[in-house]
């Protein structure tokens, strides 16, 4: 069922061979691959199949979040501030191209959500109007 519905494939000798690709061009943290696997099979309820497919959704939903590959980043650049760590500006890079663009071009807003929760702070055309005359 996992590979059928999830793409999560999983051997007879029980070594991961596939994970889905939610996001073309995004690769989740994969720190936490071993975590999404123990999840997997603790926290899902492979008793009735809508409780099944939620909390398998939900697992592989925890498992794509925008974490930073760093645990303690912070504590890292309060050593040298100037620094930026090789793996968290891949991963800046990774989120602000694939997850970014695909939510400015690919989002549609239910129509329960209030119009306040999202603000635009600015667009092209109007900063064209102003630079234009610097």
């Amino acid at each position: 069922m996992l590979e059928e519905y999830f793409n999560v494939r999983i051997t007879e000798d029980s070594t991961l061979r596939a994970i889905p690709l939610l996001l073309p061009g995004y690769v989740p943290n994969l720190n936490l691959l071993a975590d999404f696997i123990l999840r997997l099979g603790t926290e899902v309820d492979w008793t009735t199949e809508k409780p099944c497919f939620d909390t398998v959704l939900k697992e592989i939903s925890i498992f794509y979040a925008c974490e930073s590959p760093l645990d303690d980043w912070d504590a890292y650049f309060a050593q040298s501030p100037k620094l930026e760590h090789p793996e968290l500006a891949t991963f800046k890079r990774s989120v602000e191209l694939n997850v970014f663009d695909t939510l400015k071009n690919g989002f549609l807003a239910p129509r329960s959500m209030p119009k306040e929760t999202f603000q635009c702070v600015a667009n092209i055309p109007d900063l064209y109007k102003v630079f234009e005359r610097c």
